[in-house]
């Protein structure tokens, strides 16, 4: 079963998950990303960067019931924006 971003963290830290080791495998995501590349300038890397960023943000997540972070995102901030979330009546 997979860990909740608000539940206790695996490792016995004490912290929920999001605040301890999900952090982490962020940080390990952009480390190997980073490692496996050469990049000449720092605007590459702030780009590669951005593009994981992006692509984390477009993962279905559990605990949004498979919506990903960026569309919970939309649909509480800009919920008319969204109708295929929602519907008016009038």
């Amino acid at each position: 079963m997979k860990t909740g971003r608000n539940d206790p963290c695996p490792c016995g830290s004490g912290k929920k998950y999001k605040h301890c080791c999900l952090s982490r495998s962020m940080s390990d995501e952009l480390d190997k990303l980073l490692s496996n590349q050469k990049f000449d300038s720092i605007e590459e890397v702030q780009a590669a960067a951005d593009t994981l960023m992006v692509k984390q943000n477009q993962k279905p997540q559990d605990d949004f019931n498979g919506l990903s972070s960026e569309q919970v995102y939309r649909m509480l901030n800009f919920s008319y924006d969204t109708p295929k979330f929602f519907q008016f009546w009038v």
